[in-house]
């Protein structure tokens, strides 16, 4: 069985990570922000954002081409944002699956409500993926195990 690529992409505080760390136990989990934390101190800078960005892809290419399956967990607003990883996918010939989660709990980065309807606003759909919501944390995490 061929490895996968796994992208779980929504707004801020829509339930990515705790989907996908209750969905994928064991699998290789990345975000963008993991790159800000240093010393176990989350330490967000803006500016660094693209550093954030490409570290996450050459991370995720780098396990998926020793075998590995990967989960890849951002908010992933654009068609675009998600095309890319899935020429990572294909070059490295994994397969390739997109979650969206859908829920609204309060946010790690604590944004705004404004801030956070300005991602729902820009949220693209992606063509198949699947959906995941639940009031109490994407339970649905439950039947894909």
């Amino acid at each position: 069985m061929a490895n996968r690529l796994i992208l779980v992409r929504g707004i801020p505080g829509s339930g990515k990570s705790t989907f996908a760390q209750r969905a994928f136990p064991g699998t290789l989990l990345l975000e963008n922000d993991m790159f800000h934390i240093h010393q176990g101190r989350y330490e967000w800078d803006g500016k660094k954002m693209p550093e954030a960005i490409s570290w996450c892809m050459h991370t995720a290419e780098a396990a998926l081409k020793h075998g590995m399956d990967v989960v890849v967990c951002n908010t992933f607003t654009k068609r675009r944002f998600v095309e890319v990883y899935q020429s990572i996918a294909q070059e490295c010939g994994a397969g390739f699956i997109v979650y969206r989660c859908t829920g609204h709990f309060q946010n790690q980065h604590r944004l705004s409500a404004s801030m956070v309807a300005n991602f729902e606003r820009a949220m693209e759909d992606w063509p198949g993926e699947i959906v995941a919501s639940s009031e109490h944390g994407c339970e649905a995490a439950d039947s894909l195990s």
